[in-house]
């Protein structure tokens, strides 16, 4: 039975009637929906639904098969319900009002009376006004609240938005309180939260329009700050939106720390973060902060690959494919970079937030060197090539795939002195299987396990070096001998490093090909050593077998420091085998030893050859 038309007793709004009588509805964008198209078999959604700016509702089936007179006889509708025929008799009234300019804002918002809600400028980084949003409040029980958009038009104020895409709110502030040096931003969902959080004394924002207008804003300026915090509104709608503008950013900004902090004991209709402070009457701003950080500092990290519908909405509300929509291009102007030192965990030779890597055949005291570095930094008792210098003690985390910690790590580590409640063996991933109902445990690979790393990283307070040996066996399905799959892998490893302030230490084996260059003796793609700042090559003394050098390949944040020279024994009285370092520096680099032992290896070789002839010679006279 077809359902009678709505054209002479129309009570509600039209999109309203047509979209629920549609299947499938999906939205765009801002009042733009797509649905199956009634008017044919349409197994993948072809409808087109728009709202028009006088409120009428627009149909086109992508198909082109079907009018749309046709679609709206397949809802019961005729054509003429299509139109928003409520109050018709303000309709010429409003449409006028629609083109006409006001001398400022707020001779706009004194035209609608005690239905102003309050009106927000919004203003380029400069500070130049370049729109503002006037809520609407309802005016009757049921209808809902609306929003106007006001753009400067020849020293006045007329109706609509901006070409190009919005600015954030205050950006103008945000972008001087970054010059400053704040790390931090809070992103939440209306001006009047921005504005509340600015009373606290920190640097806020948010976007206009909603959830609908994410795509026509630009969030490209939360790309300079190390942490962003968004603050939903308690609602399903308003964690949708939290979770739209943090897909966005975490693709703008990989390196930069993303929390979505729901705040306790808000309303449930929508509470934010303007409830949450009248609901503390009796604290000091001072006291609301700290209780906030301390929530901060509780919260999960964002990812953007357990929101990937998140991230799905995010291009089909912008109109663009799923990838289009999470790679867009940042950039930054030299002069808005905040310059910041290099953090060296030991002095020109391991960075925190780099990777640096050791090389070296197997059996030449690789690990052991890293052992006795974890060992030195549990206990602060310095490095070799600074003696008598203490330093902080800190935490670390092991992963090895090629040595036993019961059996080989730990004793080594007790052999070094080191502090063991500081130093961490993280083995693995645990994933539960649900044929066998069982928990497993397998090994992590970077990539797609990185979120796992990070979370150890978390539960370690003052980590600050994590040791991968081999970095190789935790390379999961990448090709290590691909440049570009091994860079992307490395990108994200480097992202973490930074985002948490540690250095990672990845251990790797030499190939085969032989030669003197030792960048490109790391085994895999040159890529392993291009994307490590620093790179070490672990290589025996030409003239003494038991004696080894640790010397330079190349070094792109320090100037060239030397290499260091030890050997690993068991001193007098010792329990088990140590690193044992030289005072001397070695005036060598990686390239130089290298070639010498290809000089000695070849006198050998020929030493051998001319014994072998002299043999020969003696036999056959």
């Amino acid at each position: 039975m077809s359902q009678p038309s709505l054209a002479h007793a129309q009570t509600e709004d039209p999109i309203d009637t047509v979209l629920a009588r549609l299947s499938n509805v999906k939205p765009t964008g801002e009042n733009k929906w797509r649905a199956c198209c009634p008017g044919h078999d349409d197994e993948h959604p072809s409808l087109d639904v728009t709202r028009g700016d006088d409120g009428r509702v627009l149909l086109f089936c992508r198909s082109r098969r079907c009018t749309c007179r046709a679609i709206c006889s397949a809802i019961g509708l005729t054509e003429a319900d299509l139109f928003d025929r409520r109050g018709m008799g303000n309709r010429s009234t409003s449409m006028k009002s629609k083109s006409k300019v006001y001398s400022t804002v707020e001779a706009y918002t004194r035209t609608l009376g005690a239905l102003c809600g309050g009106s927000w400028v919004y203003a380029d980084a400069s500070g130049r006004p370049v729109m503002a949003t006037v809520r609407i409040n309802p005016a009757k029980t049921g209808e809902k609240k609306k929003f106007v958009i006001l753009r400067p038009c020849a020293g006045n104020w007329g109706f609509g938005a901006p070409a190009g895409k919005r600015p954030l709110y205050r950006l103008d502030e945000i972008e001087s309180a970054r010059k400053k040096g704040a790390r931090r931003i809070f992103v939440v969902e209306g001006e009047k939260c921005a504005d509340q959080l600015r009373k606290l004394g920190v640097p806020a924002t948010t976007w206009s329009g909603g959830a609908c207008a994410v795509h026509k804003t630009d969030f490209s300026p939360l790309a300079h700050f190390e942490e962003v915090v968004f603050l939903p509104d308690n609602d399903p709608p308003g964690r949708k939106a939290a979770q739209l503008v943090a897909c966005i950013t975490v693709n703008l900004n990989a390196a930069a720390q993303l929390k979505i902090l729901e705040l306790p004991g808000l309303p449930e209709d929508g509470g934010d973060i303007v409830d949450y402070v009248a609901a503390r009457p009796g604290q000091s701003i001072d006291e609301i902060k700290r209780g906030i950080d301390e929530l901060i500092a509780d919260a999960p990290l964002f990812t953007s690959s357990e929101n990937r519908e998140s991230t799905e909405l995010v291009a089909s509300s912008s109109g663009t494919s799923t990838e289009e929509s999470r790679y867009r291009p940042v950039m930054t102007r030299f002069d808005a970079i905040v310059e910041r030192p290099i953090e060296w965990e030991w002095e020109k030779r391991i960075a925190r937030k780099k990777l640096t890597t050791i090389q070296g055949d197997p059996g030449l005291g690789k690990s052991f060197v890293t052992i006795d570095i974890v060992s030195r930094l549990s206990t602060g008792c310095g490095w070799p090539d600074r003696p008598g210098e203490a330093i902080p003690p800190a935490s670390s985390i092991i992963m090895s795939a090629e040595d036993d910690p019961e059996d080989t790590i730990k004793p080594r580590l007790r052999y070094a002195g080191a502090d063991l409640k500081r130093i961490h063996f993280l083995s693995g991933v645990m994933r539960f299987n649900a044929e066998t109902l069982s928990s497993e445990e397998r090994l992590i690979a970077f990539d797609t396990d990185m979120h796992a790393v990070e979370e150890a990283i978390a539960d370690v307070v003052d980590c600050a070096i994590v040791v991968v040996d081999p970095i190789s066996a935790y390379m999961g399905e990448t090709k290590t001998h691909e440049n570009a799959a091994v860079r992307g892998v490395l990108a994200k490893l480097s992202a973490l490093a930074k985002r948490r302030n540690v250095a990672v230490l990845a251990v790797m084996h030499l190939n085969k090909s032989g030669g003197s260059n030792a960048v490109y003796r790391g085994q895999g793609s040159i890529a392993f050593n291009a994307a490590a700042r620093t790179v070490w090559h672990i290589a025996p003394d030409p003239e003494n077998n038991k004696r080894r050098f640790m010397v330079p390949v190349k070094n792109n944040i320090a100037d060239d420091c030397g290499g260091l020279a030890f050997s690993v024994g068991r001193l007098p009285f010792a329990e088990g085998p140590t690193v044992q370092w030289e005072a001397a520096p070695v005036d060598m680099n990686a390239n130089e030893v290298l070639l010498a032992t290809e000089r000695l290896e070849s006198r050998k070789t020929q030493g051998v050859v001319e014994a072998t002839t002299d043999w020969l010679t003696e036999q056959l006279i």
